[in-house]
């Protein structure tokens, strides 16, 4: 797949056109009326989708539907992040692409973006606006257009994914830094060990992808979750459950604690499985004691991915997960407190505390 050539002043010139606050408001601002869709109900990020159709910052395609399981191409994207960062459309400045069609609908969106120095194109005189758009072009051009890439590009992060191998060399550090700081949590609905950077990306994974990357919009500081994670930090960044084959992700409270609240009328049947974790780079292993037990499970460049018993040892005591019924009966439908201790490899040590509250039964 062609590079992303970098014009590095085309960063100066986003961050002097406002773009951060530009994305936060889009996002946060007030809704606009907006039929829905009829095809996005059993997405996982249906409510990332309608949001932000909502806020008129994506469409869906004339007869109602959106398609979620359906490729974005690289002239959708560009109407996406214009919208987005409320960019001006500028058919002109496309003129230098051969393949951006003047007067076509997107060539005002590929000149708003090769304006503003997001994009410079597949090539000196190629956008490709008909290609669809790889998993790691999207990472590349989102990190772009939230005024991230220089951290990424300044920094040394690494990037967990088993086949890290096929990312191409000119979006690694944004990938790993992406990973980082948390922008993949729920990406494609379900935790993730291989990227798969050259895929194609789905509309849902896309939409998801930007609704995450929006929350980073005017935050260039580390922090608590939900920003930048401070280099050389100690601290759980998110935590994701696997409940009934679905991602229930964990809200940070403020307290210290992350939050899943789980819906109302779940099936008492669905199982916990196991969760995600993500941590600071440096972490190594959490221990936790439950139930008079203490396991400990090791991190993998600031993942692991473990199962119930891994963490809770006799709670799942066939090794396949314990049902929300079980663990209500358990711990009379009030709530599921996992309270451990994070470790480097050199003894420093932080508290994580994670909360499963539980629907009523």
């Amino acid at each position: 797949m062609a590079n992303e050539k970098r014009n590095t002043n085309g960063i100066k010139r986003a961050a002097a056109l406002g773009m951060s606050s530009a994305l936060a408001f889009s996002l946060w601002g007030t809704a606009l009326a907006a039929p829905p869709l009829k095809d996005v109900g059993t997405s996982y990020a249906a409510n990332e989708i309608n949001t932000l159709v909502e806020k008129g910052i994506i469409s869906g395609y004339e007869d109602g539907s959106f398609s979620p399981l359906g490729n974005l191409t690289r002239a959708e994207l560009a109407k996406i992040i214009t919208a987005a960062t409320g960019l001006a459309e500028d058919s002109s400045a496309s003129g230098k692409f051969q393949d951006v069609e003047p007067g076509s609908w997107y060539s005002g969106y590929v000149g708003a973006l090769a304006k503003a120095g997001i994009t410079d194109g597949t090539s000196e005189t190629t956008f490709s606006p008909s290609a669809n758009v790889t998993r790691e072009q999207m990472t590349v051009f989102l990190l772009r257009a939230v005024n991230l890439e220089k951290n990424a590009l300044n920094g040394d992060y690494a990037s967990p994914f088993e086949d890290k191998s096929d990312i191409s060399a000119w979006a690694a550090k944004q990938i790993g830094y992406a990973y980082q700081i948390g922008l993949y949590t729920g990406f494609t609905g379900k935790p993730l060990t291989n990227l798969e950077p050259q895929k194609a990306i789905k509309r849902q994974d896309a939409v998801k992808l930007a609704y995450e990357a929006l929350k980073y919009a005017g935050k260039d500081k580390p922090g608590q979750p939900g920003q930048p994670g401070a280099v050389g930090s100690l601290e759980l960044k998110s935590a994701t459950a696997v409940i009934g084959g679905e991602n229930y992700t964990a809200e940070h409270n403020g307290n210290g604690a992350f939050v899943i609240s789980l819906p109302k009328g779940i099936d008492p049947e669905a199982k916990l499985t196991g969760f995600q974790l993500k941590a600071s780079p440096d972490a190594a292993s959490l221990t936790v004691d439950f139930m008079g037990e203490s396991r400990t499970v090791e991190f993998k460049e600031g993942v692991a991915l473990i199962t119930v018993k891994d963490l809770l040892g006799g709670l799942d005591v066939n090794g396949d997960g314990v049902s929300m019924e079980k663990l209500g009966s358990v711990l009379g439908y009030s709530a599921l407190n996992i309270i451990g201790e994070l470790a480097d490899k050199d003894g420093k040590t932080s508290e994580v505390k994670l909360v499963i509250k539980l629907s009523e039964k």
